[in-house]
């Protein structure tokens, strides 16, 4: 008698690609990573899981896990990650690496595929223009510096919260300033109080004003720190004492 022998036709390697993938990434700033995977097949999939490793020091993954679920053959899963990319980041494309650990529910056995994209990241944004209305004042006065903000962006700003700092012979007893909102184009001016002691000597020198905002997002970034010069005087001259607004 002949024997019979019966064959079994192995399925196709599961695969997925990358059907989507957007970022808004900027030097100094917190961003977003977003995109979905499709399941190309053969099979449907389970429990999977896509992950991050930038390789890179300067963008930092929150999270590095972002959960995909059960997804179907031809079925797109929606992904993101909150990356934390830090200052004087190269403006260029940078690779990441991602890989999808998923379980196939005819073995239950757990397989990873791997993906090797790039992202932008863009240039640090200038965000604000601070230009100072009174820059120059007498040792041993009491003055008010008046500087003018104007938001330079796109992107409306809210919360936004300047604070003066001050060193010899430099003293502030007022070295806060709010403002609520700031849209793109529009300006307002902020005073501080400033003291010059009298133990100064006429000279070139500059005082700091840290400025940090809530994106309309809700991410509060530091905008940045800014210079503004002074001169002070050996004579006395007029200087600005008008109340604070």
């Amino acid at each position: 008698s002949k024997s019979l022998t019966a064959g079994v036709t192995p399925l196709p390697a599961q695969t997925f690609e990358i059907a989507k993938l957007t970022s808004s990434l900027f030097a100094g700033e917190p961003g977003d990573i977003e995109g979905s995977i499709r399941n190309t097949g053969p099979t449907a999939v389970e429990n999977a899981v896509i992950s991050i490793d930038t390789s890179n020091p300067r963008l930092e993954a929150m999270e590095r896990d972002s959960p995909l679920g059960d997804v179907s053959e031809n079925e797109r899963a929606e992904f993101s990650f909150d990356i934390r990319v830090a200052e004087e980041t190269t403006s260029k494309p940078h690779p990441l690496n991602l890989s999808v650990r998923y379980e196939d529910p005819s073995t239950d056995n757990r397989a990873t595929k791997f993906f090797s994209p790039t992202i932008d990241v863009h240039p640090e944004r200038d965000w604000l223009s601070v230009v100072p209305q009174t820059t120059r004042f007498s040792i041993d006065t009491e003055n008010i510096l008046r500087i003018r903000i104007e938001n330079v962006e796109s992107q409306r700003l809210r919360d936004m919260q300047a604070r003066l700092e001050t060193s010899a012979p430099f003293e502030s007893e007022a070295p806060q300033a709010y403002i609520a909102e700031l849209g793109p184009s529009e300006s307002v001016t902020r005073t501080f109080g400033l003291t010059v002691s009298e133990d100064a000597v006429p000279t070139d020198a500059a005082v700091a004003v840290n400025i940090s905002a809530t994106r309309m997002d809700g991410e509060t970034i530091h905008l940045d720190t800014y210079q503004v010069p002074i001169t002070v005087d050996a004579e006395s001259t007029t200087s600005d004492t008008t109340l604070f607004g």
